[in-house]
């Protein structure tokens, strides 16, 4: 997910962590695993900001607007329009995985964890059991799109990866269904519970939940996902991906 205005964030995902997708092997590695990352947005009220993100999907072919406007009610909506862009033009793709364009994602890591599992009917994430349902403010939910005072367990909307089978079961279910604007709520906990799909919960040295991950712990520790991570870091990281030997003096 993205938003209009952060186009050097875009460019520093496409220059990094998400140059992997140019079919190239892993950093480190001889193993290929061939990675496709998109940018989806919605229609912003700034016709310049439009325009300029137009230009830029004309030029980088890897921007997915929605004809919506882009706003945090819309987010699941987002989502949705996501997995039927996947649906339509990338027919043979196995997993789809959601990402905040303030994430970082460790891909070698990643791509280990993903070959080492069995991933039938199972959601991956920063797993959360149990929330309160708000009924005001920025979260708020109605009691008809969700009557229930607590969400079901879901995963946070950092980074959620699933396999392609589930997202199209997600996808259908959601046209029979209230609509729900916490995106990771709807999607990984709300849909994906009428199916009784798993959660596995990315494990504590994994992630950060309340906090970003240094620059080496996504290099040389068990890190995999980091949220919190802008432009200037995000090239950081890579010198480190590229030479981790300076992590053996910078922390």
């Amino acid at each position: 997910m993205s938003l209009h205005h952060m186009t050097p964030q875009r460019q520093a995902i496409r220059d990094k962590w998400g140059s992997i997708f140019e079919l190239e092997p892993l950093p480190g590695s001889s193993e290929y695993f061939p990675i496709e990352v998109f940018f989806v947005l919605g229609v912003s009220k700034n016709k310049t900001l439009n325009a300029a993100v137009a230009m830029e999907a004309e030029v980088k072919k890897d921007i997915i607007v929605a004809e919506f406007d882009d706003s945090y009610f819309n987010l699941t909506r987002k989502v949705l329009m996501a997995f039927k862009w996947v649906k339509e033009f990338c027919p043979t793709a196995k997993y789809v995985m959601k990402v905040d364009e303030d994430t970082y994602l460790n891909i070698p890591k990643f791509v280990a964890l993903i070959q080492s599992l069995e991933w039938n009917n199972t959601l991956f994430g920063p797993y959360f059991f149990v929330d309160p349902v708000l009924r005001t403010g920025k979260y708020a939910i109605s009691k008809t799109a969700f009557p229930a005072p607590k969400f079901p367990p879901h995963i946070k909307g950092n980074a959620y990866f699933m396999p392609i089978d589930v997202a199209m079961k997600i996808l259908i279910v959601s046209e029979h269904m209230p609509y729900v604007s916490m995106e990771d709520v709807a999607i990984t906990g709300v849909l994906a519970k009428i199916f009784n799909f798993r959660h596995f919960g990315s494990a504590k040295d994994q992630y950060y939940i309340h906090k970003a991950a240094s620059t080496c712990e996504l290099v040389t520790g068990s890190i995999i996902i980091s949220q919190q991570i802008f432009v200037d870091t995000f090239y950081k990281i890579w010198d480190r991906v590229k030479n981790n030997s300076m992590c053996k003096t910078v922390k």
